[in-house]
């Protein structure tokens, strides 16, 4: 048809597989899945929530032909081949490269190794991923261990990206979630597998659902594994970035705090010369005196030359029906928090009195 590869050897359209291949295994391994896609047919961009299992261990020795050549220069000229037929989300499970990958390796891999994923943070299972590092690293040098799932919760027209990331040190794992990092359990990474009822490619484009989308394997690698790097143990300009960081963060809450401590009065007046009405609207913290009200409230309105501050005071107002309730005399040292308190009905709004 119409979607045929132009061969310039054949000087024709011929038909074709197309695919990728590695022709080197990296130390770190990052897998995309396939989550979105365009349906031509209803001409809307979906979103593809297949189930996924993906292993903890990923031992890529059985697609490897070492023959009697050593692992390093097996891994430089052979071709792994990753194919994958670009009209369909599934594997092609390496059909057609025989010439790289021998059918008795293909009929070697063990499917229980490529099935589920065990994360607990109990003791009992760290042993048991202990061993199951154990007997991978002998079958090969090209074994890989996850250490981060990269997660997108929503639907093909938007939502929000986070990832679980594994502490090698502690053998636990963390969801990363803005500012926010918690731990996590077995349970939390399976339902990033994704699955459930098959959907129309129309409800594909605006259902939501939370599923993994990339995942990150590191190669087990003594010589190369390292822990993450600790605090102490940055270089004195990052230790004095992080310092900035903190001293920024603890600015951020102070701030904070004052701005939680802080109330909106709406101050109301009637101007003396023109008898327009006014109003402004005023941050003022708790503990601020209402002579200190008084005073921002008389610059506010812009009545110095006009009338004299010793003319002006306070009382609490509601709008709703324009009235006047209490009087502040001899109380203007008073705070605002204190002052608040003591209405029967507590209002934001003031009256400015000339």
């Amino acid at each position: 048809g119409n979607n045929q590869y132009f061969c310039e050897s054949c000087d024709k359209k011929c038909n074709a597989h197309k695919g990728l291949k590695f022709s080197k295994f990296p130390y770190l391994l990052t897998l995309h899945l396939k989550r979105f896609d365009f349906d031509y047919n209803s001409l809307h961009r979906i979103k593809l929530n297949d189930k996924v299992i993906f292993p903890k261990i990923l031992d890529l020795n059985n697609f490897i032909n070492l023959d009697n050549n050593s692992s390093e220069e097996s891994a430089e000229v052979v071709e792994t081949s990753m194919k994958c037929d670009d009209s369909s989300t599934a594997d092609s499970a390496l059909e057609e490269e025989t010439n790289h990958v021998p059918e008795s390796h293909i009929n070697e891999v063990d499917q229980e190794d490529d099935e589920g994923i065990d994360l607990s943070s109990s003791s009992g299972n760290h042993q048991e991923n202990e061993r199951s590092r154990q007997q991978a690293i002998p079958n090969g040098p090209f074994v890989y261990e996850l250490y981060s799932i990269m997660i997108h919760s929503g639907s093909a027209s938007g939502g929000h990206y986070y990832a679980y990331i594994k502490d090698f040190a502690k053998d636990e794992w963390y969801c990363f979630n803005d500012q926010s990092v918690t731990t996590i359990t077995q349970e939390d990474i399976e339902k990033t597998f994704g699955g459930g009822p098959p959907r129309a490619y129309y409800s594909g484009a605006y259902s939501s659902s939370t599923n993994a989308y990339m995942l990150m394997y590191r190669q087990i690698d003594k010589e190369l594994n390292c822990l993450a790097m600790k605090e102490d143990e940055f270089p004195s300009h990052i230790k004095k970035v992080l310092e900035e960081i903190k001293e920024s963060e603890e600015h951020e809450r102070a701030s904070r705090a004052r701005r939680d401590e802080m109330v909106r009065l709406t101050i109301h007046t009637i101007h003396p010369v023109t008898g327009a009405r006014l109003n402004h609207k005023i941050f003022f913290h708790n503990d601020n005196s209402l002579a200190e009200v008084m005073d921002q409230a008389y610059i506010t309105f812009k009545f110095e030359g006009v009338i004299p501050k010793e003319q002006c005071r306070l009382v609490s107002y509601v709008s709703a029906n324009d009235h006047m309730e209490v009087s502040f005399e001899a109380r203007e040292y008073e705070s605002i928090r204190e002052i608040m308190a003591s209405l029967i009905h507590p209002s934001n709004e003031f009256f400015f009195r000339n």
